[in-house]
């Protein structure tokens, strides 16, 4: 940064000035390129594509999990259940699959959009500490 002379008139105006420019340099050097970052994360589906793709991931893992869980709880038994209760069984199973795999991509649909609005509104603070920003 320049530097003038305290005798000269403008000295205070040409001061400020140069900090101003200086400021705006540094805004320009390092704020602008991760503000462009973040506006080309805004509707960026790539990484929801594969986020859904994990959820759906664990939700088919739950669901065998707990298919396992009932056998085993029967077969400690030695029992097994009947044609109607193991389709009674299979249902419910089914209907809370189908409602985690739901909840799943409609939590990670949501968290995107929320993420997008954060970056728009400019109140992205838990993005910045995930971004290093």
């Amino acid at each position: 940064m320049e530097t003038y002379s305290q005798s000269d008139n403008q000295y205070a105006n040409k001061t400020y000035a140069a900090l101003t420019r200086a400021q705006w340099e540094d805004v320009e050097s390092r704020f602008h390129p991760r503000e462009e970052e973040l506006f080309g994360m805004v509707g960026n589906t790539a990484n929801v594509e594969s986020q859904i793709q994990n959820s759906d991931e664990f939700a088919d893992q739950a669901l065998t999990s707990a298919q396992r869980s009932q056998d085993m709880g029967l077969a400690m038994y030695g029992v097994t259940a009947d044609t109607q209760t193991q389709k009674a069984n299979d249902r419910g199973l089914s209907l809370a699959h189908a409602a985690a795999k739901a909840g799943g991509q409609n939590t990670v649909r949501r968290a995107n959009y929320d993420r997008d609005m954060d970056i728009l509104a400019g109140s992205s603070a838990g993005l910045r500490e995930a971004t290093g920003v």
